[in-house]
């Protein structure tokens, strides 16, 4: 048998996940956000369709500038690394975005508005 000593405590976690959805042009959204210590990975769905088909990084330079590129994947038309970009320049830290979605630009800006809602309404999920 152990002894007191030896006991394990487990670490608290520095992984916190978020998941909500909206919709746009009549077509549901899955959004899923998981939050690291440094950094924060952002997937956009149809909602019953997840794929995971591509990948982009977003990230600010010392310079103050937010620089994206895409790191999986062909560019499918959701434009994960404009995304990554956006989001990178607004929270100001490392994003990782994964926007499995069909080029519609009538859903466009939809989807990325419900983004930025739930980040001015759940900043501290991102």
């Amino acid at each position: 048998m152990p002894s007191e000593a030896h006991k394990f405590t487990p670490k608290p976690s520095d992984f916190t996940t978020h998941t909500f959805s909206g919709s746009a042009s009549g077509q549901e959204y899955t959004y899923r956000i998981l939050k690291m210590k440094d950094s924060t990975m952002i997937y956009v769905g149809e909602k019953g369709n997840e794929v995971f088909e591509e990948m982009a990084l977003g990230m600010v330079s010392a310079s103050g500038d937010a620089l994206a590129t895409t790191i999986l994947g062909p560019l499918l038309g959701c434009e994960s690394q404009q995304l990554a970009e956006k989001v990178a320049k607004r929270l100001q830290k490392q994003i990782y975005v994964s926007c499995n979605i069909p080029a519609e630009r009538m859903s466009r800006p939809f989807i990325e508005k419900h983004l930025v809602d739930e980040i001015k309404n759940r900043p501290e999920m991102f």
